[in-house]
């Protein structure tokens, strides 16, 4: 652009990330939702990679060239490190890693429906595996 003679050049900066990915711990089964916001003065594009491989559309991967990555039927081989390229016409930013770690939870033993009358004990019981430690947290509903 030239003003009064004088050249002044506009130059796009490199996109910046305003949210980075967060990893976390989930069950199989489950589904992953990672996102990441940047900005840059040019449109972003986003490409997820996991473990430093680029991830693709398809079967129960969705988002993978958006802010949003989802993986639904999550197994154990989702776990790993997770970022995402955002680009523009200016450069390529990385983000931070997210680690996912999947846990391998089997329920063994469902609690069943149990009536009881009031004043009188009410035992609940059930039982899960995993390769890790279990807690368990009883709901009321």
């Amino acid at each position: 652009m030239i003003a009064a003679g004088i050249a002044v050049a506009v130059e796009d900066a490199d996109p910046a990330f305003s949210t980075q990915p967060v990893g976390t711990n989930i069950t199989t089964g489950s589904t992953l939702v990672l996102t990441a916001t940047a900005i840059g003065n040019s449109a972003v594009s986003y490409l997820w990679k996991k473990d430093g491989v680029a991830l693709v559309n398809g079967g129960a991967i969705s988002g993978a060239t958006s802010d949003t990555l989802t993986i639904t039927g999550v197994t154990s081989s989702d776990a790993g490190d997770y970022t995402v390229e955002a680009t523009n016409l200016a450069g390529t930013e990385v983000s931070l890693t997210a680690t996912v770690g999947v846990v391998n939870v089997i329920v063994t033993e469902n609690p069943v429906n149990l009536r009881a009358l009031i004043g009188s004990t009410a035992e609940y019981s059930g039982a899960a595996t995993s390769q890790s430690s279990l807690s368990y947290r009883w709901f009321y509903t």
